[in-house]
């Protein structure tokens, strides 16, 4: 820590030894004065014998707090203490010490990494500046003063409670009784970090061990540059850079360009050379990767479409019916072609340890016969097939298109599960054609020649935006995934089994088994559903050993699993009766959390903001997206769902089901306005948020209204979310519920 503004670092060093002996005396002495201690102290204890602690054991971390209990500090001198809130907002705390005064020496540090770190003022500004600026925004959050220990630790008021004596273990000290050489923060280093270091080391001391790249300077290298207007605005505004790289096609009558052209060795092998060096001051440090073969184009233009041959302008204005649009993409609005692969007989392509497959051993004729081979696979095969599939996914995502300046750079993808393969790939150039026949080619590379099944590729083999893919209906051109028919007749079938009836308790564990395996399979192309299957777990949770199922707990614990298990039924039934447009199909982006669909470009056009209030007989919502809002009576809402859930008997209702029931009715009389919109639903019980988020609860009626909600948004196309607000701000609300009508 520095006093004052000029000192160095060699100051600094002796200033922060002489401050730890004076620690370690201290704490030496309050340590030795405190003894054994009781079994409950209180905090200011607690604290002390913490900081005690830490400052007579080696290699140990310590609150900058010490500094108080302990008079290390000198007497006239201020420390300003650096910190970012778990907001991410700066704040500071400043220690005075006993005799300092407002004008005097004072020193900044930093907690970074666990580690307090002295700060070096910059010549145009002193600490003393920095500290009033501080506090002209009220960033200084507490004023502390070293006191020493024995007034730290008559600080706390008798009446405060008192905490355990026993602290927790010291990871530090378990560290060091292991590896006495282990001292500080571990951190993975890399080769090139030492001889960075040593490289500077070398050239003499310096404030920064190692040079980043951002104190170099800025220094741009443009690859793909076509004309290079990049690299021409850099240089217009004196930013130093490197000629622009991109492709030349006439290189003979373009002699100087050869050392800027991207096809020639030299030039490759210049760019990965400069990318992979340590900065410096002529290596670039800001790279720009411009679109191939892209070409400007500009439609909006005042002065008509602007292009490079025309750069102010050629006089054509487009009206809006044009159909004219600037490209808003990477790639634009471009279509997404999809095929699939099969590799042919896979599992009998790889030989198996004869030890491991015992269980595949048959007689016959006098002989034993073990089959090396599988004729498919389980999840309890011997061995590990995915490492093939994998092999095949590395070989083929290690090329790149050819002809980038058509094809683009991107190299290829693709999706593999088991033996089948899927491809997916933009319709530029000959991008897809081309990844097909790659495709092919690492099968062949890993399986053999007869390794592509032919008959699957004739059938499904082929270029097309909607694909049948692991059993569900992918359409790429409106981003949606839906249930095949074939899968929907089949559900219904299952779910029309006479021991799957409401009130049939003679159900076997191998149909539970199946109706589960299959619901999880439905969520896919119904998210909605998802939180029922923990309800089909709780069947399959047996009580003892049977093939009729069983569930676990007491009588009134069974009554309520079956009685859910109903309820859960009576959904699936009631969704797969509806039209196949409106049930078991989803966006693409519904398969996505809430917080990863308003990442999407255009998410937050789609969410509106609802809020709710309610009483035990009046409950009332707004919404503020369309200053709309609903006051009703709560009473006769309560009794219908009563009665739809058998509980008319149970008198008492929480506040937080007439809360949940209160966005339930509004949502009842709204959905059909939020079509694919995300609903905030902000709400002062907490309950009510929990059980929008989680979907999970063990009160009846919260769960009917969970499953009305499902069944809305199902309908609907609406996703909702639930957030918290204090009540003293929900205030409008809170008048729909208490004024008189």
């Amino acid at each position: 820590m520095g006093r004052g503004d000029d000192w160095t670092t060699d100051q600094i060093q002796e200033t922060a030894r002489a401050i730890r002996r004076e620690l370690w005396d201290g704490a030496a002495e309050a340590q030795s004065a405190m003894g054994d201690a009781p079994p409950c102290i209180s905090t200011s204890e607690a604290d002390l014998r913490m900081f005690a602690h830490d400052c007579l054991c080696a290699n140990h971390e310590k609150d900058y707090r010490v500094l108080m209990a302990f008079l290390g500090l000198p007497e006239d001198f201020s420390l300003l203490v650096l910190r970012l809130t778990a907001w991410g907002h700066l704040e500071a705390d400043l220690l005075r010490g006993r005799a300092a005064l407002s004008g005097g020496p004072i020193g900044v540090v930093t907690i970074h990494r666990g580690h307090m770190r002295a700060l070096i003022p910059h010549p145009a500004c002193s600490f003393r500046d920095l500290f009033q600026e501080l506090l002209e925004h009220q960033k200084v959050a507490k004023e502390m003063e070293a006191v020493g220990w024995r007034s730290f630790l008559e600080a706390t008021p008798a009446e405060s409670p008192l905490v355990p004596s026993k602290r927790p273990a010291c990871l530090r000290c378990q560290e060091t009784a292991v590896a006495p050489d282990k001292v500080g923060i571990q951190t993975k280093r890399h080769p090139w970090l030492d001889e960075a270091e040593s490289a500077n080391e070398e050239a003499g001391a310096q404030p920064l061990r190692m040079r980043p790249a951002w104190a170099w300077g800025p220094r741009g290298q443009e690859v793909f540059s076509g004309p290079g207007g990049w690299t021409q605005g850099l240089e217009a505004n004196d930013i130093p850079c490197d000629g622009p790289i991109s492709f030349h096609e006439d290189r003979c009558s373009q002699e100087p360009w050869q050392r800027q052209d991207l096809r020639s060795q030299e030039v490759r092998a210049r760019l990965l050379s400069l990318a992979g060096s340590m900065p410096a001051e002529d290596v670039p440090n800001t790279w720009q990767f411009s679109i191939s073969g892209a070409s400007y184009a500009d439609a909006n233009a005042d002065t008509g479409t602007r292009t490079w041959d025309n750069p102010e302008g050629d006089g054509n204005l487009k009206s809006e019916e044009d159909g004219t649009s600037s490209q808003t993409s990477r790639l634009g609005v471009v279509r997404i072609w999809s095929t699939k692969r099969d590799v042919s007989w896979a599992f009998k392509w790889h030989h198996l340890d004869p030890e491991d497959v015992a269980e595949f051993a048959m007689r016959l004729a006098g002989i034993t016969i073990i089959s090396l081979v599988m004729t498919f696979g389980w999840c309890g095969s011997p061995g590990e097939y995915m490492c093939w599939a994998w092999a095949a996914k590395a070989q083929r995502e290690s090329y790149t298109p050819p002809n980038p300046e058509t094809n683009d750079i991107v190299p290829y993808v693709s999706k593999w599960l088991m033996d089948d393969a899927v491809i997916l790939e933009p319709d530029v150039g000959v991008w897809a054609h081309l990844s097909m026949e790659v495709m092919e080619r690492a099968m062949i590379d890993v399986w053999g020649d007869l390794a592509i099944n032919a008959e699957k590729k004739e059938e499904e083999g082929d270029l097309a935006e909607t694909q049948l893919l692991w059993g569900l209906f992918m359409d790429f051109a409106n981003f949606a995934v839906s249930l095949p028919d074939p899968k929907r007749i089949k559900a219904k079938y299952l779910l029309a089994d006479l021991s799957l009836r409401r009130g049939c308790r003679e159900l076997k564990i191998k149909l539970a088994q199946e109706l589960r395996g299959s619901a999880q399979y439905w969520t896919t192309a119904q998210p909605e559903l998802h939180t029922e299957l923990a309800v089909l777990d709780l069947m399959l949770n047996q009580a003892d050993r049977s093939t009729w199922v069983n569930p676990k707990g007491d009588e009134r614990t069974v009554e309520a699993a079956w009685g859910e298990f109903w309820d859960t039924l009576d959904l699936f039934r009631m969704t797969f009766d509806q039209p196949v447009e409106s049930s078991f199909e989803a966006a693409f982006e519904k398969l996505l959390s809430v917080r990863e669909r308003l990442a999407l470009p255009g998410a937050a056009q789609k969410v509106k903001w609802i809020g709710g209030e309610a009483v035990m007989d009046r409950i009332g919502a707004v919404d503020w997206s369309e200053k709309k809002y609903m006051a009703e009576n709560a009473k006769g809402l309560l009794a219908i769902i009563q009665a739809e859930t058998g509980a008319v008997e149970e008198e008492h209702i929480i506040i937080s089901v007439v809360e949940f029931l209160t966005f339930i009715a509004f949502a009842a009389a709204e959905a059909g306005n939020w079509q694919d919109k995300i609903i905030h639903y902000v709400t002062d019980n907490d309950n009510v948020r929990a059980w929008l988020n989680k979907r999970r609860t063990k009160n009846r009626l919260a769960r009917h209204l969970i499953r009305l909600l499902q069944r809305l948004e199902m309908e609907n196309r609406f996703t909702t979310t639930g957030l918290y607000i204090r009540t003293y701000r929900n205030e409008l609300n809170d008048w729909l519920t208490r004024e008189d009508e």
